[in-house]
């Protein structure tokens, strides 16, 4: 019956044993002790002295029947209930219910009884590891009928439906619908009521956004400390860089930076809030304004590469921001180590370096152990479309106009391009994808 499934006998013998058990030994110990005296004297000359002693025989049996029957009392307050494994529904019913009233009870009282919307956003959702996109989506749906309350989720749709999918593993290939729509899309759909899509960047914005990252506000990747390689005057020699006035100019050079990544400033008022702060004189200022713009990671020839090889890049902000990162830094290394110059060419090779192995990591991969895929490619690019589309697919390769493009800038210069290439592999994506 349902009442012996769930009743759990396991447990019940733990609770009498951890009682009777003791009890039980001492008793058969007695038992064992009255009868070895009572054979003892089954001998008529000792008639008499059993007669003696079955008083304290008695009384030693009696002592532990006495203490297994306390023992039996203790165990015997016993309910059932308590090792019957029955779910109950109704006080989680009644959390739920009484969860929804009192969420209805906090959003009226945060937005004056209606007067404005509660607001909730939920950013990157994305990001989260399976199954907690699938967790906090159920969590929402519990909330999603609150009146007064809206709920802004930032999402890539199909990485959010592809966990899903994982989640519900079993079920996502018996659930496809018509036109293509997958569980985990289905399931998004349920949730999300008024769908809006971010259109790709379009060229203008592309070029603006990447002239702020530029700027200094946001480009510069996080950790990296002090500003290293700022260019100086070659009218100072080495003692007038050990100086005290040098390391004046260094360390507001550095402050100055710090001020344009935080506020959104442009270099003068930025110096000016520095030089107010340090109490600097004006020439030492206008030297660290100086030290900053020279700096070579914002040399022309480092803005120039990254404007064109941003083009390559699929139209995503967060891959914009990462590549300039990213690139920056390559140029930094690569200067110091003497693999490039500030040079266009250097630098534009270098830019693709960095672009191969954010765009088609596998294609990079096979490139840096040999240079034979590369002539395979660009011969098929030239004269074997058949060829072309099963090396294509081989390194899932999606958009290969850009690749070709891409191609065409680097062949008469594969040496030294697939040099940086492999230079550049200490930041590739920990796991390729197309």
């Amino acid at each position: 019956s349902l009442f012996w499934k769930r009743l759990d006998k396991a447990g019940i013998l733990v609770h009498f044993g951890k009682t009777l058990i003791p009890s039980l030994g001492l008793y058969s110990i007695s038992l064992a002790v009255t009868w070895i005296l009572t054979h003892l004297y089954l001998l008529p000359a000792a008639l008499l002295s059993l007669v003696f002693n079955l008083g304290g025989v008695l009384a030693l049996g009696g002592s532990a029947f006495w203490a297994f029957m306390q023992s039996v009392r203790t165990a015997l307050p016993f309910n059932f209930r308590d090792y019957l494994r029955e779910p109950d529904y109704k006080t989680r019913i009644g959390f739920l219910a009484e969860f929804e009233e009192d969420f209805a009870r906090v959003v009226d009282a945060v937005t004056g009884n209606g007067r404005w919307p509660l607001v909730v956003f939920i950013d990157d959702l994305d990001r989260c590891a399976p199954p907690k996109p699938v967790e906090i989506l159920g969590a929402i749906n519990y909330l999603i009928d609150a009146k007064h309350c809206v709920f802004i989720i930032g999402m890539d749709e199909q990485a959010v439906a592809r966990s899903i999918e994982a989640r519900y593993e079993k079920l996502a290939g018996a659930t496809e619908e018509e036109g293509g729509r997958s569980l985990g899309i289905h399931f998004v759909e349920k949730i999300v009521q008024i769908p809006f899509r971010i259109p790709p960047l379009q060229d203008d914005t592309l070029r603006g956004y990447v002239d702020k990252l530029l700027g200094g506000q946001e480009a510069a990747p996080e950790g990296r400390g002090k500003a290293t390689e700022a260019k100086v005057s070659p009218r100072r020699d080495e003692t007038a860089l050990e100086s005290k006035e040098s390391a004046e100019v260094k360390q507001a050079a550095e402050f100055i930076q710090a001020e344009r990544r935080a506020g959104e400033k442009d270099i003068d008022r930025a110096a000016e809030e520095v030089s107010k702060r340090l109490k600097l004189p004006p020439e030492r200022v206008e030297e660290a304004k100086r030290l900053v713009t020279e700096r070579f990671e914002d040399s022309p020839h480092v803005r120039e590469a990254i404007g064109e090889a941003v083009g390559y890049l699929e139209r995503s902000p967060r891959q914009v921001k990462r590549f300039i990162n990213v690139f920056r830094l390559h140029a930094i290394l690569s200067k110091r180590r003497g693999f490039i110059e500030d040079t266009k060419e250097d630098l534009q090779l270098l830019a693709m370096a960095v672009v191969m192995w954010m765009r088609w990591p596998l294609l990079a991969q096979a490139l840096v152990k040999g240079r034979e895929p590369f002539e395979k490619l660009r011969d098929a690019y030239e004269r074997d479309l058949d060829e072309k589309a099963k090396l294509l697919e081989g390194y899932k390769v999606k958009d290969e106009k850009s690749l070709e493009k891409l191609i065409e800038v680097v062949k008469d210069k594969r040496d030294k391009f697939l040099d940086l290439l492999a230079m550049s592999e200490i930041t590739r994506p920990l796991q390729p994808s197309g």
